[in-house]
């Protein structure tokens, strides 16, 4: 019995011991330009789908903002129905330059992805992404300019109805 055991642990030892290679002995392959390759499409890969995400954020908060200058026409509208004889000039004209800047912003977009195309496939995309990423700062704090006016006219809309009651 002592002796199987004996031959077992042996055998095992030599089976379960690593063998050590020098480095001149080992080959080199020439994987560093498959993984250089690999590492630029994996980063190429990462800046779409960050810049696809983005867009996507610009253009919902876009939306939003349409659906909001939306219901402001709307609800001018019915005021006007409402009182004819309120003076809306201001609040009309305040829509109509928020509309404008949503028109340029929508084409800011537009810019941006042909922008981010050519980015993608140009010699120096370090420089190219440095373009996009100030146009996609400037996208955002329009898309915030306009916010706050559309906010500033919801606040004149309301102050046409201090001092008014329901029941007079």
């Amino acid at each position: 019995m002592k002796k199987v055991f004996l031959s077992i642990l042996v055998s095992s030892t030599f089976l379960f011991t690593p063998t050590f290679v020098h480095a001149e002995d080992a080959v080199k392959s020439p994987r560093p330009f498959v993984q250089k390759e690999k590492v630029s499409d994996l980063r190429k890969q990462i800046v779409t789908n960050f810049f696809n995400n983005m867009v996507e954020r610009l253009q919902a908060a876009e939306d939003r903002l349409n659906k909001i200058l939306e219901r402001i026409e709307s609800r001018v509208a019915k005021i006007k129905d409402q009182n004819p004889s309120k003076d809306l000039t201001k609040i009309n004209n305040d829509i109509a330059f928020v509309k404008t800047k949503l028109a340029e912003t929508q084409t800011k977009i537009n810019t941006l992805k042909t922008d981010f195309e050519k980015m993608i496939t140009s010699d120096s995309p370090k420089e190219s992404f440095k373009n996009v990423k100030e146009e996609v700062q400037n996208t955002k704090r329009s898309l915030q300019e306009i916010r706050r006016e559309l906010s500033q006219i919801i606040g004149e809309i309301k102050g046409l109805h201090v001092g008014e009651s329901k029941n007079e």
